[in-house]
């Protein structure tokens, strides 16, 4: 995960978005519920509501942060590029 950080944050945010997607979903259809008549109780004071929009936004923050790293990894790779050797010169015609 060194060379592609991506790999590691972008797939941790996508776990902590699917978790967060399917938490408010359940929330959003026992909302839908509620307005058509059968007595769920309301959504807003559940843990489960501040838990999928904790999973939510740690899911954007986890995503923005693995392609962060990415560009930091592409530019620390590109300084470090190895050169090779054109042509060797002969230097015993030169003394140190």
């Amino acid at each position: 995960y060194l060379h592609k950080p991506g790999h590691l944050f972008g797939g941790l945010g996508l776990c902590f978005g699917l978790v967060g997607t399917v938490s408010l979903s359940y929330l959003i259809v026992i909302w839908f519920l509620n307005l058509a008549g059968m007595h769920f109780g309301p959504i807003g004071n559940r843990p489960l509501l501040f838990f999928g929009i904790l999973c939510t936004i740690l899911s954007v923050q986890l995503i923005s942060l693995g392609i962060l790293a990415e560009l930091m990894a592409r530019n620390v790779d590109a300084d470090y590029v190895d050169k090779q050797i054109c042509e060797i010169i002969d230097d015993s015609e030169f003394d140190i």
